[in-house]
């Protein structure tokens, strides 16, 4: 899965990563259920974030594992901690 994540990384610009950077970066990638996802990634020694979002909603369930999949593999176990911002219109 990791090709996945390797295909979407942006190279260009204020966020840009090189390539072979590990799950570190900005990337999209198109997701589970068919939306881009944006994906900003940092590891640190000890500690590793991963946010998730979409042009137009919140990231469903389905998509927070495929991420935590994706960036870090199927067998490792994640704590995750999801927060949903809600904008007032």
């Amino acid at each position: 899965m990791i090709d996945k994540l390797e295909a979407g990384r942006v190279q260009r610009g204020p966020f840009a990563t090189a390539p072979g950077s590990g799950p570190c970066g900005l990337f999209f990638v198109r997701g589970p259920c068919g939306c881009e996802l944006k994906i900003t990634a940092l590891v640190h020694p000890g500690w590793e974030h991963v946010a998730v979002s979409t042009p137009r909603r919140c990231p469903n369930w389905e998509e927070m594992c495929f991420v935590k999949d994706t960036c870090f593999g199927m067998k490792r176990r994640a704590s995750c901690n999801c927060i949903r911002h809600n904008r007032g219109m």
